[in-house]
């Protein structure tokens, strides 16, 4: 049974849920939308978590996201599976109001509840379904390494699946209960192949992407645009030529359907693993890249 306005750990029934009033009175149209600007994601962000300061948001996400991808590891469940729950998840939280958090930015018990139930709808969208029980059992092993075992029958869990069917149907509604997800893997397993990319490069291109879900990007721009931003990022990490010069002569942005523009405004996103030792590296190139960014905004201002 889906939660009722009295019951819902949300306080809103799904037909608010989708237009809630504290977050716009357009959501219905909003939630029709795949993709947002900049603007619109941070005016609904800063709807979302209230009083909350935007640097705890942003550390809150990233934990809920490495929740996710250890709870898909521990389930193996495939790369695609596990960035479509990242994304479901930063898709609740731009119109469903973030709660207030411990100073020590550990995660509210809601947050694991929603970060489960993203898991849960992500395995069904992907066809990589398991049983509601075993998420469940997985969410707690990952939550409580150390243990004491959880009876899989006993009322602990039945009490939070009770909760996850309820937000389940909140889930589906925030996406319209469209199932047509792309995923950037394939496209990047494409453009590298196209490039004449080596494993390397893979390798790389592959966490940057995985790590971008990790922020709001995917909110803001298709599934082929985050994987030639993470490939061309990679090419600057790892001080490779790019881009390549194509034999007949295309831009590379072009020949991938991007915007220049729109590349340089997924790489300034905040890198989703701060704690990686590889990230002041990471730090310097965007630092670089986007004074670069900046030199030729001057230039075309003073052309025009």
């Amino acid at each position: 049974m889906y939660p009722t306005e009295a019951t819902s750990p949300l306080n809103t029934t799904p037909s608010s849920a989708a237009s809630p009033d504290n977050i716009t009175p357009d959501s219905d149209c909003l939630l029709n939308r795949p993709y947002f600007s900049r603007n619109e994601t941070e005016h609904y962000m800063a709807l979302s978590r209230g009083n909350i300061p935007k640097t705890k948001e942003a550390v809150i996400r990233i934990q809920s996201c490495n929740f996710i991808r250890a709870m898909g590891e521990k389930l193996g469940f495939p790369q695609n599976t596990i960035t479509t729950a990242m994304m479901l998840y930063h898709r609740f939280y731009l119109f469903h109001p973030l709660k207030e958090y411990p100073s020590n930015v550990k995660i509210y018990p809601q947050c694991f509840d929603i970060s489960t139930t993203c898991v849960f709808v992500a395995s069904k969208i992907e066809e990589t379904y398991k049983k509601l029980k075993d998420i469940l059992v997985a969410a707690y092993n990952v939550r409580h390494p150390l243990g004491p075992d959880i009876n899989p029958d006993g009322q602990t869990l039945e009490e939070q699946r009770r909760r996850i069917i309820g937000y389940e149907r909140l889930v589906l509604e925030n996406i319209r209960f469209d199932f047509q997800i792309q995923q950037p893997h394939k496209f990047l397993v494409k453009f590298i192949k196209r490039l004449g990319g080596d494993k390397t490069l893979a390798r790389k291109a592959w966490t940057i992407v995985n790590d971008a879900y990790k922020t709001t990007a995917c909110l803001r721009f298709p599934a082929h645009v985050m994987a030639a931003a993470s490939l061309w990022l990679a090419a600057k990490l790892l001080h490779m030529d790019f881009p390549p010069t194509m034999a007949d002569g295309m831009k590379w942005t072009k020949l991938f359907c991007c915007k220049a523009d729109d590349i340089e405004d997924i790489y300034m996103e905040p890198s989703g693993n701060a704690d990686d030792p590889a990230n002041a590296e990471f730090i310097r190139v965007k630092i670089i890249l986007n004074q670069q960014a900046e030199a030729r905004g001057a230039i075309a201002c003073k052309e025009s």
